[in-house]
């Protein structure tokens, strides 16, 4: 019985989670960013998850990059 629960526990981990993208994946893909900052955005993800967070993050870390290039421009 205590092999039964942990193989049905297993199988719902595996099955329901999500793949957690990083910041670096986000920062070097725009489209994939823009997809689930909108998806974030609109409700269809939970804004506090953590795949939010850290398109939020990638987000913020191009904007900075940007501006630093900008100034070290000047």
């Amino acid at each position: 019985m205590k092999k039964l629960f942990i193989a049905i526990v297993s199988f719902f981990f595996f099955t329901f989670s999500k793949d957690v993208i990083t910041v670096e994946q986000f920062k070097a893909d725009q489209t994939l960013l823009e997809k689930y900052l909108y998806q974030c955005k609109n409700g269809e993800i939970h804004p506090n998850d953590l795949i939010c967070l850290n398109a939020k993050k990638a987000k913020r870390h191009l904007l900075l990059d940007a501006e630093r290039a900008r100034l070290s421009a000047k």
